[in-house]
């Protein structure tokens, strides 16, 4: 029995001297590694094994007078155990994670300093809003990101650059408002009341449609081009107001009588057949003739558009190669015009003329190179003469085709 009275005292004193360094240690402001704590952890445990085996042992021989002073002492130093083992626990929890975060901030630092090595983006620059409706959505949104959403900014910077990206009847519309914060929303609210109002957004953008400029000459491919790009803003804008497609169908005719009559009539001829084909001819059993209509068939402003794209794409690749004047004409056939009227008044060439020179020195007569025809002088009979005498000419006679100024010899 007093062996092992000694024995626990030796032990008490051990959890005592570990639970007096563990307070120690915790109460440091110094870094704490999972090391030292995982030594101090283990050490603890042992001591309290060995304290409750020693404990076990005791107990039978325990009187009862001294039962209850006993006990206390084991849970007192049971509880003292148990309290910084729980300590160390959480203690190397928390130094497990901010290891663990100071790596993902260093591999994320590490990251985007080679993101920002790699590119390098230019300054951004935004649009200036110059009071037309048309352009406040676009405007808009990239206000909205770049500097309406940011967190580094605040209202009287945000109002400074504002203004500084309003020109005409924009900038009038807020030009009483004071450079304070407060006004920030007041300048956001009126530019949207006066020029953000979706029902007259909706208005400019169908009245864009009806008004835009005919193109006459279906060889003019930028005038084209020019065209089928304006009417797509109008048609995306009213998509980002939430328009339906049912809802400017009646567009279509403004739309269709701004395209060249060549194309009109393409796009009539395609139009009815692409109905044909749509709707082809089923024969029941009573032998009579019924069509069967297409449901997914597009709606007619954007068949039309569509249309518009492919001969638009195919005019433009046919000219890739031939580039185009101010008119629209090919630039070739100016060049071949000109090529073929300067060849009409072209000088021959000197070895041409010689050549001409040479048929032309040639006598009919007596075949003599020498002399030409009028100019020959040899002496021959009637019957050698081709030329025959006045009375009894032939007409297919060299000398009748001879156009030269005097009568030939003998003629």
């Amino acid at each position: 029995m007093d062996v092992l009275k000694k024995k626990r005292k030796a032990v008490r004193s051990q959890a005592t001297r570990l639970t007096k360094e563990t307070d120690d240690i915790l109460a440091a402001e110094e870094a704490l590694t999972n090391e030292k704590v995982s030594v101090l952890l283990e050490r603890l445990r042992l001591v309290k094994q060995q304290l409750n085996d020693v404990d076990a042992a005791i107990e039978p021989n325990v009187k009862d007078d001294e039962a209850e002073a006993e006990f206390e002492q084991v849970i007192e130093y049971g509880d003292k155990i148990a309290t910084c083992i729980c300590r160390l626990n959480l203690k190397k929890e928390q130094t497990e994670q901010a290891s663990k975060d100071k790596e993902i901030r260093f591999q994320a630092t590490v990251g985007s300093a080679s993101a920002a090595q790699r590119i390098k983006l230019p300054k951004q620059e935004l649009t200036k809003f110059d009071g037309k409706r048309k352009n406040w959505q676009p405007f808009w949104e990239q206000f909205e990101v770049a500097v309406q959403k940011s967190t580094e900014l605040s209202n009287i910077d945000r109002l400074n650059y504002l203004k500084t990206l309003l020109t005409g009847e924009a900038v009038t519309a807020i030009a009483g408002l004071q450079a304070s914060g407060d006004c920030y929303s007041d300048a956001v609210d009126i530019l949207r009341q006066r020029f953000g109002n979706p029902e007259a957004l909706v208005q400019d953008h169908m009245q864009g449609l009806i008004d835009v400029k005919p193109v006459f000459s279906a060889r003019n491919v930028r005038a084209l081009r020019g065209l089928y790009g304006e009417i797509h803003v109008h048609m995306r804008g009213l998509k980002a107001l939430g328009i339906e497609d049912d809802g400017y169908q009646a567009m279509l005719y403004p739309v269709l009588g701004a395209l060249p009559k060549e194309l009109i009539l393409d796009y009539h001829r395609s139009h009815a057949e692409n109905q044909e084909e749509a709707t082809p001819a089923v024969v029941d059993d009573s032998g009579s003739t019924t069509s069967s209509s297409d449901s997914s068939q597009l709606t007619p402003l954007h068949s039309l558009l569509r249309f518009f794209r492919f001969e638009l794409e195919s005019r433009e690749r046919t000219l890739e190669d031939r580039p185009d004047d101010a008119h629209g004409k090919p630039a070739s056939h100016f060049d071949g015009h000109k090529a073929r009227k300067h060849r009409g008044h072209a000088r021959p060439s000197s070895a041409s003329a010689l050549h001409d020179a040479a048929i032309c020195m040639q006598c009919v007569f007596c075949d003599s190179k020498t002399h030409e025809t009028q100019e020959c002088e040899s002496k021959m009979t009637v019957n050698e003469n081709p030329i025959l005498t006045p009375g009894r000419r032939n007409e297919n006679s060299p000398a009748m085709q001879c156009k030269a100024p005097r009568p030939c010899p003998g003629y």
